[in-house]
Order: structure tokens, then sequence, then C-alpha cells
């Protein structure tokens, strides 16, 4: 109990000894770690589909992964054991998925590291709360907005990006795919619009910390998305049509939106480090 007691007395000095720079690196880094699963698993996907995505680009993706969980095991006071010893169980488990991704069917390996990006995004928001749990109600909040709207908006983007490009190799949708892809698309909608008000709220009250031109940003990015859902609903979701597009430009069109999601994280995250 003395060596609990003792543990736990030093997470507390640690996180509080840390700077905002310090906080909001390691959020940054493991969201990171989220960005290159997701897009190593929709390569995979498109690759498992007989998409042109050579195994030599995944693998190159699962070493700078692997780089990625080193880095947040290394900060690990930050955060404290307990929330080290969950990211050390889902890399574990990555793994494992790794060694039998080539030899499962595509929606199982892809469900596969859908789980594990699940389980990211949990603990990244169990971070967090952690980490600003003493800070300004701004902070907390601001904090929340990244890792509790904008990292999901962007596995939700990672998911339609993966799965509608699989399809685009086949040239054909099968019916799970299409009831998933609707799931996908209402997600999107529905954080995009969450996301966009408590940008506009938090832009508001703290002017000087926001760009000027975050309106407009917003307005012109929303549209880009929803041209996006818009193409995938149009082309992607009817078992009846046949498909004409290119995987590789739905693809890094997905890429592109995800990019720019990315965008907003980066001004939440320059807002709570000034």
């Amino acid at each position: 109990m003395h060596r609990i007691l003792i543990a736990l007395f030093a997470f507390v000095l640690s996180v509080s000894a840390a700077s905002q720079t310090e906080k909001v690196i390691y959020l940054e880094n493991l969201k990171e770690l989220i960005l290159q699963t997701q897009d190593m698993r929709g390569k995979t996907n498109v690759f498992l589909n007989g998409g042109s995505f050579a195994q030599f680009n995944v693998y190159k993706d699962r070493k700078e992964i692997e780089k990625r969980f080193r880095t947040l095991h290394y900060d690990f006071k930050l955060v404290g054991v307990e929330t080290d010893k969950k990211l050390a169980n889902i890399e574990t488990q990555m793994q494992s998925l790794n060694d039998v991704a080539f030899e499962l069917k595509p929606q199982f390996t892809f469900n596969g590291y859908s789980a594990l990006i699940e389980a990211m995004i949990s603990l990244g928001g169990e971070a967090q709360e952690n980490l600003f749990k003493e800070e300004s109600e701004r902070h907390q909040r601001t904090g929340n907005l990244m890792m509790t709207k904008i990292i999901p908006l962007t596995e939700w983007l990672g998911k339609l990006r993966g799965i509608g490009s699989g399809v685009i190799v086949r040239g054909e949708s099968e019916a799970d795919e299409i009831e998933a892809m609707r799931e996908y698309t209402a997600e999107i909608l529905d954080l995009l619009q969450a996301t966009s008000m408590e940008m506009k709220t938090l832009g508001k009250s703290n002017a000087k910390k926001y760009p000027k031109e975050l309106q407009a940003w917003l307005n012109k990015y929303a549209l880009d998305v929803k041209t996006y859902v818009s193409l995938s609903e149009d082309k992607l979701m009817n078992e009846d049509k046949d498909i004409h597009l290119n995987a590789d430009d739905y693809f890094m069109q997905g890429t592109d939106l995800i990019t720019k999601t990315m965008d907003l994280y980066e001004m939440n995250g320059d807002a709570l480090k000034n």
C-alpha cells in the first residue's frame, strides 16, 4: 500500500510539473500513432482487395508505428504507469494482428485495426483528462475537443476512405459494406457539426488564440467534407451501380480531408500552448 501511495504521489507531481507544451506533445504523438494506424489499415485493405498498394508500403508504415510507440513509452511519466500499460497492451495486440493481417479476409483485418484505433482514441481521452484536469476550463474544453471530437472525426473519415477504396478496387459494393459506409457518413456529419460549433464558440471567446479567418476556414472545410460524403453516397452505396472511380484518387481525397481535420487539431494545440 505504501509503495502504491508513493507511486501515485510521484505521478501527480510529474503531471503537475509538466509544461503545457510537454502535455500537448504527448497528445500529438498519440494523435500521430492513430493517424499512422488509420493509414496502414486503409492501405492494407486496398492491397487485400487487389489494389495497387504494395506490401512494402504497409511494412514501412509498421516501422513508423513501432517508432511512435517507443516515443510514447519514453514519456510514460506524463500519463502514469497504468495508462502506459494500456498502451503496451494495444501494441502487443497490433503486433499479433500484423502477423496474420495478410492471411485474413479484408473485412476481418479492417475491423481488427479499427478496434485497436478505438482503444487508442479511448486512451487519448483518458490521457487528455488526466493531463488537463488541474488546468483552466478553457484548457479542459480545448483538450476535450481535440481528443473526443476531432480525433474521432479523423477515424470515421479514415474508415470511409479505407472501405470505399477497397470497394472501388473490386468495382462493386457488398451489402455489409454499404451498411458500414452509411454508418460512417452519419457519424462524420454529426461530428462535423459538433466540431464546427465548438470551434466557433472557442474562437469567439478566445479570438487572439485562433486565426482571424477561422469562420471562413470552417465553412470551406465543412463543404469539402460534405462533398466527399456525397460522392461516397452517390457512387459507392448502391449494389446495383457499376463503380467507375479511381481508388488512388479517392484514397488521396480522403487523406487530404484528414490532413485538413488535423489542421483543426493543430489550431487547438497551439491555443493550448499559449
